[in-house]
């Protein structure tokens, strides 16, 4: 029997071999020049961007999304072109970050195929997009960090991936996720740890945070992820990018692979990545529409209100400071402050408003999230290796299932969110976490 260790041997072989195919490829373009062919072929760390970048990649990559599909659509780029410019880009870019798990070595093909197309164009045409690891890719493996995982290979795309696909879009490559999608940075014992692209001594977020990554260093355009509890917005966050958690079930999850299945109260939903405001409007109005709702019965069909969009009208807005419960980064107040002002400036009226006890908020969510006493979760990360940085969270479950039935646990009625980071922390034995935003923990 193959034991973890040698399932991710044997993975990062192939993973390692991919890559370098890419890479070789790529080297013998007419207009990537001899310094980063030199480079590709040593194998060795490529040098900063405006060191290192043809002027033709440069120029496609800081595109904006609007800009770059007007001109796909136009037919003043290729797609091929636009590919190729961003598979060097995202190749330079996982180098030092590690948020790529695997190239799709299909893109190539599908943007020569588009090129050829002389019918309408979909919404997407030519546009390169990467995709969170969890989301199924057919002959791809969805791991969510997990080593026993990599036996299996996807026999068909996720419902996201193919309505994309259909709109012209080109996967690219597909990125890393934090182990079992339950932690806020972004490491697994099976791809590593990915990095902040704009501090490597932090955390990238997660669990969307290869996407995060791969989007703030200039790597990808638009990618897409999850989110439960703030696995697209923390990522976001962290990293400077812009990203939409849409409300659940408006977004099919056929072909994403989560945590548990049957867990049915506490919903995830999938959502887009980008660079800017215009990747995300389009991305909506890709999925917010009847072909999207084609594929799966569960997503509300509601389509992409274009009229309301455009009509800007002026918007009522709550904010808060803090949630009554956990002290909060300055950093992050101040970035409310700022937005807050620039909302009223541009003519909406903001709120002052209290959330609601947020303690109990999150020990409902905690119940619902792992209501069989996380019995699945714990048999999986058993069988397999636990990463670092998921180790504390493992222990304070394993306690936590035992002490249960108890009384140890504390009430939900009486519970708030520092009340139980102090019992977590407690049951695990494990030191005070850092309330540094972002800080990697070791």
């Amino acid at each position: 029997m193959t034991t973890a260790q040698e399932k991710i041997a044997l993975m990062s072989v192939r993973r390692h071999a991919a890559f370098k195919k890419l890479e070789q490829k790529l080297a013998g373009l007419k207009y990537m020049n001899a310094y980063l062919v030199e480079q590709v072929s040593a194998n060795t760390p490529f040098l900063q961007t405006s060191q290192c970048e043809d002027p033709e990649i440069r120029r496609i990559t800081q595109l904006g999304f609007a800009e770059l599909r007007d001109m796909l659509q136009r037919g003043e780029l290729k797609a091929v072109d636009v590919v190729r410019a961003y598979q060097v880009k995202a190749l330079e870019v996982n180098r030092e970050l590690n948020c790529i798990t695997e190239p799709v070595l299909e893109a190539e093909a599908i943007a020569i195929a588009l090129d050829k197309m002389e019918n309408k164009k979909g919404l997407f045409h030519g546009i390169p997009i990467s995709v969170k690891e969890n989301l199924k890719m057919e002959g791809y493996s969805s791991t969510i960090g997990f080593a026993h995982q990599l036996d299996f290979t996807a026999k068909t795309d996720s419902a996201v991936v193919q309505v994309l696909l259909e709109e012209g879009a080109i996967p690219l490559v597909r990125t890393n996720v934090a182990q079992t999608l339950m932690t806020i940075e972004c490491s697994n014992p099976v791809y590593g740890e990915t990095l902040n692209p704009h501090d490597l001594s932090r955390s990238s977020g997660g669990s969307s945070g290869g996407e995060g990554a791969l989007i703030g260093a200039g790597g990808s355009i638009l990618g897409i992820g999850n989110d439960s509890g703030g696995c697209l917005r923390i990522p976001a966050s962290f990293c400077g990018v812009y990203a939409l958690k849409p409300t659940s079930k408006r977004i099919s999850l056929q072909g994403t692979l989560g945590l548990a299945n049957g867990q049915d109260i506490v919903n995830p939903t999938n959502g887009p990545m980008s660079r800017d405001l215009d990747g995300l409007v389009q991305f909506s109005k890709a999925l917010f529409a009847e072909r999207a709702f084609s594929k799966d019965n569960y997503v509300a069909p509601i389509s992409f209100r274009n009229e309301i969009y455009e009509k800007r009208k002026p918007l009522t807005i709550g904010y808060c400071y803090n949630d009554g419960h956990m002290s909060i980064a300055k950093s992050n107040v101040r970035a409310v402050h700022v937005t807050k002002n620039l909302l009223e400036a541009a003519g909406h009226k903001l709120v002052p408003f209290s959330p609601a006890n947020v303690g109990r908020a999150m020990a409902y969510w905690s119940d619902g999230s792992f209501g069989d006493r996380c019995e699945d979760l714990i048999s999986k990360l058993e069988k397999d290796i636990v990463d670092d940085v998921m180790l504390k969270a493992y222990n304070c479950m394993k306690d936590h299932h035992v002490c249960e039935d108890d009384g140890k646990r504390p009430e939900v009625d009486n519970c708030n969110l520092e009340e139980g980071i102090r019992y977590c922390a407690k049951t695990s034995n494990t030191e005070q976490i850092s309330s540094m935003p972002g800080k990697r923990q070791h």
